[in-house]
This record gives structure tokens, C-alpha cells and sequence, in this order.
């Protein structure tokens, strides 16, 4: 899979930051991508 990167984020995490800014938390963010969330 190529990564694509937008200014020096990847396309997952642009995708990361827009669902932070849109106050999802690391929780929902998780469950939306069907993953767990590592610390």
C-alpha cells in the first residue's frame, strides 16, 4: 500500500486529525477505524 502524504502527515493521519478537531476521541476514533486505541 503507497502512503500519501499531505505536508508531513500521511493520508490515516490527516484523516486522524480531522475527526480529533471535530471532537471524536481517541476511543470513537479507534471504533470508526475498527481498531484499538495504543498508548
Amino acid at each position: 500500500m503507497k502512503k500519501r502524504y499531505y505536508g508531513l502527515l500521511t493520508e490515516l493521519q490527516l484523516k486522524v486529525l480531522k475527526l480529533r478537531l471535530k471532537g471524536f476521541s481517541l476511543k470513537e476514533i479507534a471504533q470508526v477505524f475498527g481498531t484499538t486505541r495504543q498508548n
